[in-house]
């Protein structure tokens, strides 16, 4: 799995490709909490390059949800593809995560995607 940080004015990403599994779930959690932790910023994750996400993956976004929430952040799944977000609708996850179905690029360029 690659695991990409990048930080814009706003918000901070995680950019993610390949497998998100039980095997990748901690690096992942730890990427999200150090930059939660060691930022004021907003929190994405671009899942576009994602091939693949288990339940532990999926239980993976809730808990950087959570964590968001906790602190006073926003937590927004950018660009998953299709399939993906069809199992998070299945699972009804759809009702708690926040989901921007366009790219990265278009999330940043949105007027209203941060809260003022």
């Amino acid at each position: 799995m690659e695991i990409i940080s990048k930080n814009f004015d706003q918000l901070a990403a995680l950019i993610l490709g390949g497998v998100l599994d039980a095997s990748q779930v901690s690096a992942v959690l730890l990427a999200a909490a150090d930059i939660l932790q060691q930022s004021q910023q907003n929190l994405a994750i671009d899942g576009g390059g994602l091939d693949f996400v288990d339940s532990s993956g999926l239980g993976c976004f809730v808990s950087i949800y959570k964590q968001a929430k906790n602190l006073g952040r926003s937590f927004t799944l950018v660009g998953l593809p299709a399939p993906i977000l069809d199992v998070i609708t299945i699972t009804k996850l759809d009702r708690i995560l926040t989901i921007y179905p366009g790219s990265l690029e278009d999330f940043l360029a949105e007027p209203n995607s941060f809260p003022g």
